[in-house]
């Protein structure tokens, strides 16, 4: 570790301490927590009054707790883990038992949908976002497809850019932390026509030679050194008193090396690969044209969204010199239409919402295979390569209604949505002397197409015993279409089914002590059939199947506690029992049975208490302290894919000042736990989480 720079560092924050004490932002700060507006149902509403499991992160909370990735931000979310699934340049959410990697990941979707300012991330390439620039993350949890055009068999993790404003202002940002790490960004917000048109321009840059040292002679020596760069503008538009238009452009890029995993649970961060040329790029574009109406009789909205992303990598998966390539390209195009109710008063007012999406979507593997060293079965150097392309087409209607009972205090809400799923692949098959470039057997090429169709329902009730409690139970079906397994050989077993899920939910959010304490608790149970899981099929060759049944039950708990307007308490709590009831993977000849084991990649429980102290002076601290329960990452449960408890704390320390310069030194991982975030069961390799780092953040505002 760089002991200089954290020297440098504490010295610089202790200066700004010796400084006299002046006012800052926390004089401003209420005694009490202020409502937060949440557009979880597709319309503006406090969170204390939505019948859904929520979870709310707001910017001043995003700054508070340095969240940076979305790694970071899984630790403040119930029962939910990201998994990088062996990419610096993305990876994908695991909620409740249900994830992309290690059971579906050939599929490429995640049953946990990205509503990035209504753009659909569904893909684990290119999950990446400027936090800086992010006004409000809210974490839906359980189905959704009634509400979103998108599909969410799992939920929802909505983010939502800063809004352009009539305001001249802005902020900049920059830190220097261990491991050569450095970073910066910037916001800037101006009116263009007086109240009519208002632009947002926003920048991100980062880089880190990163935790790993290989020694490998010839090698990458920063073993997963990275960096990223982002741009974002966006603008809007009033056109009448009506109407409101939203247009917005991103770019991310992202230059790496390799995914910090080492082979065998010795876990280390000295390694030697023999791996000499390790390579991850990725770059992606997003855009939105969003037009809103508002009239007396109904809301309107219409958004068209575009993404398109390329990634290719040369990856380490425990073969010295050889490993796993790919260069994807990846489009998806769609537009979503919708009618709501004008917003109401209160929440015992008719509410509906109905709408209608299309998009069609590509995923290209120009190369996707592996070269690795056959020398010892008289076979030399050997590459498979499986170049596909899967072409997609989504069609969906959609919408909820909500209605008063029997009194004010007591509403039902029914829901559903029809979705048709077509889709088609190309696809090829190549094995060849690496060296030579001669083909070791004939090209294989063949086509398929299957389309998939359901309807889904979801109803309600929900009861407002007044405007500091409510209390709501909910019956909703989840659904994932089926696809194709892009390295199968065989046309007749490249396609996997859709699979299903029924969720229970019963929940009670409570505000409290005169607004000073919100708190939200929610009992879940849902059923899992068809289950789309991962399973070798022969050697080196993984595909989806449905082969399962599965069951998750739990509790949630979120909380937000102001006592003085100085100290702010938070947390979440996620406790849940999720196995397999039927599961059996052919291996072989035979077959090995899975019932009663717990799903993979899924903590036992997950527990989140944080800290933040804002004296009018301008001293700020704050301490998160993380813990993840028992973990196995593989279907038999093994002990050696499995992880203990883990305990991560983080904290930060700060001055601001009332010139909107603020100074902080900040810790990630205050006791340097070392530990591993993830693993790749065919390969036996684990991933390393990062270690201890301490890095030093200025920021000011204009």
């Amino acid at each position: 570790m760089h002991c200089s720079l954290s020297k440098f560092i504490l010295l610089i924050l202790l200066s700004l301490f010796l400084l006299p004490g002046i006012k800052s932002q926390a004089e401003t700060t209420p005694n009490r927590l202020e409502p937060i507006i949440v557009t979880a149902e597709k319309r503006e509403n406090l969170a204390q009054k939505v019948a859904i499991p929520l979870t709310v992160i707001t910017e001043n909370e995003i700054q508070d707790r340095n969240i940076r990735k979305m790694s970071d931000l899984a630790l403040f979310l119930p029962n939910i883990q990201y998994l990088q699934s062996g990419r610096m340049d993305g990876g994908s959410f695991n909620f409740r038992g249900v994830g992309m990697f290690g059971m579906s990941v050939i599929s490429e979707r995640s049953p946990v949908l990205i509503n990035f300012d209504g753009i659909p991330w569904e893909s684990r390439f290119g999950v990446v976002c400027d936090f800086n620039n992010i006004s409000q993350v809210e974490f839906l949890r359980g189905p959704q497809g009634t509400l979103y055009g998108k599909n969410a068999m799992a939920g929802v993790i909505n983010i939502k850019t800063k809004k352009p404003s009539g305001l001249f202002q802005g902020n900049a940002q920059g830190y220097l932390e261990e491991n050569n790490g450095i970073g910066a960004n910037f916001q800037i917000n101006a009116p263009v026509i007086e109240e009519k048109l208002f632009v947002r321009l926003a920048g991100n840059y980062s880089k880190t030679d990163g935790w790993m040292t290989d020694h490998t002679p010839g090698g990458e020596e920063e073993w997963d050194h990275h960096k990223s760069g982002s741009l974002f503008v966006k603008a809007l538009y009033y056109p009448s008193d009506n109407f409101e238009l939203n247009l917005q452009y991103g770019l991310s890029d992202i230059d790496a090396a390799a995914v910090p995993f080492v082979v065998g649970k010795d876990l280390s961060y000295d390694i030697t690969t023999n791996f000499t040329n390790p390579e991850m790029k990725a770059t992606t574009h997003n855009a939105a044209m969003d037009l809103s109406g508002n009239f007396d009789a109904f809301d309107f909205k219409a958004i068209t969204t575009f993404r398109q992303g390329n990634a290719n990598s040369y990856q380490y998966f425990g073969f010295p010199k050889y490993g796993g390539f790919d260069d994807i390209e990846e489009y998806t195009l769609g537009q979503e239409i919708r009618f709501s109710s004008p917003p109401a008063e209160d929440n015992s007012k008719f509410k509906w919402l109905a709408g209608i999406y299309a998009a069609n979507e590509q995923s290209k593997r120009n190369t996707s295979g592996y070269t690795f060293d056959m020398s010892y079965y008289g076979l030399g150097v050997t590459t498979s390569n499986d170049p596909s392309t899967i072409d997609s087409q989504y069609y969906a209607t959609f919408g909820e209604i909500t209605v008063p009972l029997v009194s004010e205090k007591l509403t039902m809400t029914l829901g559903g949505r029809y979705e048709y799923v077509a889709r088609d692949m190309e696809h090829h098959h190549q094995e060849y002397d690496e060296i030579t470039k001669a083909d070791l057997i004939a090209s294989q090429s063949y086509n398929v197409s299957d389309s998939w169709d359901v309807f889904l329902g979801k109803a309600g009730l929900n009861y407002h015993l007044n405007d500091k409690t409510m209390f709501y139970a909910t019956l909703a079906q989840g659904y994932m279409p089926g696809g194709f397994n892009y390295i199968e050989t065989d046309p007749e077993a490249a396609t996997f089914d859709a699979q299903h899920s029924l969720d229970y939910e019963l929940g009670a959010k409570f505000t409290l002590f005169s607004n000073k304490l919100i708190a939200g608790v929610n009992f879940f149970y849902t059923e899992y059939n068809d289950l789309q899981v991962s399973q070798e099929a022969s050697p080196m060759k993984f595909v989806v199947v449905n082969a399962g049944e599965a069951h998750a039950q739990g509790v949630e708990v979120d909380f937000s506690y102001r006592p003085i307007h100085s100290l702010h308490l938070y947390g979440s709590i996620g406790l849940i029992e999720a196995v397999y009831d039927d599961f059996e993977e052919n291996i072989g000849t035979g077959s090995v049975k899975y019932n009663d084991n717990h799903m993979t990649n899924t903590p036992e429980y997950t527990l989140d208490l944080g800290i933040t102290y804002r004296k009018s002076n301008g001293f700020f601290v704050a301490a998160d302290y993380h813990r993840l329960g028992k973990t196995y990452f593989s279907k038999d449960n093994s002990a050696h894919f499995s992880r203990e408890e883990l305990d991560l704390v983080n904290m930060k320390i700060g001055w601001e000042f009332a010139s909107s310069l603020n100074a902080y030194l900040y810790v990630r991982n205050l006791f340097d736990k070392e530990y591993f975030t993830e693993t790749v069961e065919e390969y036996d390799l684990f991933m390393m989480g990062e270690p201890r780092v301490v890095g030093f953040q200025i920021s000011y505002k204009f």
